[in-house]
């Protein structure tokens, strides 16, 4: 039953990080030619769906369904992801801001 849940759990994960490698260079170029804001948007989905990844495997993990190694390994793996979103809307951000102040003092 562990080994189940940990393999849906990792199939999730996988889903999520080779999802733009199987697009390929579509995908490539219509990134390119999103806004910021569009960007954002999609991060937040991504941000959304490893919250809930994070929900579910804190719930395996207190029902005693997966051991505390793989909590650890795939919590600390989920929380990175996070964190490399936030990072990334920071980014995106911080750009936009720019480029507004940039418009403002031109104008």
């Amino acid at each position: 039953m562990v080994t189940i849940i940990l393999a849906v759990l990792t199939s999730f994960g996988i889903i999520f990080i080779l999802l733009p490698v199987f697009l390929g260079k579509k995908e490539e170029a219509a990134a390119q030619t999103v806004s910021g804001e569009d960007r954002i948007r999609e991060l937040n989905e991504h941000k959304k769906v490893l919250f809930t990844l994070l929900k579910d495997l804190e719930f395996e993990f207190k029902t005693g369904k997966l051991s505390t190694s793989d909590f650890e390994k795939l919590h600390e793996e989920y929380k990175t992801k996070v964190i490399l979103i936030y990072q990334e809307i920071d980014h995106i951000a911080a750009g936009t801001e720019n480029a507004s102040t940039i418009s403002a003092n031109n104008g």
